[in-house]
């Protein structure tokens, strides 16, 4: 248990090349905070994924019978 908490303790400060646990904290958080404003919002990605369903079913269209098409797929 002792191992771990001292790992734990000094493990970010040493990957962070940081001289203090403050600087380390500070440089972490910076990192995410970046990440966060890189990330595409999911409005976008959303839009994007529809954008390639549209261009992949084609057009629509408007008159589309829907009782006739699942009518005619019960017809032998």
């Amino acid at each position: 248990m002792r191992e771990s908490r001292t790992f734990s303790r000094h493990l970010p400060q040493k990957l962070s090349k940081a001289p203090n646990k403050t600087e380390a904290v500070r440089r972490a958080l910076q990192h995410e905070l970046d990440r966060i404003r890189q990330e595409v919002p999911l409005r976008e990605r959303v839009a994007k994924i529809q954008g390639k369903f549209r261009a992949r079913m084609g057009s629509n269209k408007p008159n589309f019978d829907m009782k006739r098409f699942t009518d005619e797929m019960w017809e032998l």
